[in-house]
């Protein structure tokens, strides 16, 4: 829900009226949802800043496939290698 709240709310040139209309939404509630996001982002949306720091980050999440802890693809500690290890020879 907070993604796509603030991928719209960027996407709409952090106006909030446009946003709450694209999301069918009512201001009010556009404006929690930030709030919110912002408290556990630890950003302020209205710094212009912080609205190019998480658009960056959004922009380059598309970019880089996750692999979701859900999807049992933790990585394994064990598979990297040594920083210690001597080479086979």
């Amino acid at each position: 829900m907070y993604e796509s709240t603030i991928r719209a709310y960027l996407d709409h040139g952090a106006n909030a009226q446009k946003t709450a209309t694209a999301l069918h939404i009512h201001r009010t509630t556009l404006y929690w949802r930030l709030a919110n996001a912002e408290r556990l982002l630890g950003l302020d949306l209205a710094r212009g800043d912080d609205r190019l720091r998480l658009h960056m980050a959004l922009t380059f999440a598309d970019l880089v496939p996750i692999r979701h802890l859900s999807h049992g693809a933790a990585p394994d500690p064990d598979d990297r290698p040594s920083r210690h290890a001597t080479p086979s020879a």
